[in-house]
């Protein structure tokens, strides 16, 4: 019996071993992928208010990092995204990765449809495909109506990369 533990527990350590290869940890605002790293992540989280009375897309505050995909290799881009949210009409959100010619699909998403009450956590997911090299991905903000103000509380943004 102890013998079938002791298989039980080599196994385990091995499978730690092989996990900490395949994910980089995340770092404050950017990643590189390296050696043998398959998947990486970074993330942002902001806790201070911003708000908008732009009725066409604009950076969000805060929600912007940056990755370096090394030698040749490339990456698919797993976007997330969360915030409380409120205004006084509708609220539309995207990822930008780069720049505003390449909108991660499936672009832009209604996040917030409604007055009244207090703000509300909402999220939405994206993707990207990226090839070597430093690149950013930023959320952005649309406050449909223009009709006063967008408000954004607590947001988090992460970005999740499948390197190949």
């Amino acid at each position: 019996m102890f013998h079938r533990f002791a298989h039980i527990r080599l196994l385990i350590a091995l499978l730690a071993v092989v996990v900490s290869l395949a994910i980089t940890a995340t770092a404050s605002g950017a990643f590189r992928p390296s050696g043998h790293a398959r998947y990486a992540f970074a993330s942002v989280d902001v806790s201070g208010p911003t708000t908008s009375t732009s009725n066409s897309f604009v950076d969000m505050a805060g929600m912007s990092v940056s990755i370096t995909i090394g030698g040749t290799q490339h990456a698919n881009l797993f976007i997330a995204f969360n915030a409380e949210l409120n205004g006084c009409g509708p609220i539309y959100a995207r990822a930008i990765v780069d720049s505003t010619v390449n909108i991660a699909a499936p672009g832009a998403a209604l996040l917030f449809s409604h007055t009244g009450g207090g703000a509300e956590s909402h999220g939405f997911t994206w993707s990207s495909t990226v090839g070597n090299g430093s690149h950013t991905v930023t959320i952005q903000w649309q406050d449909v109506d223009g009709c006063g103000v967008a408000f954004a509380g607590v947001r988090s943004l992460f970005v999740t990369a499948n390197v190949y």
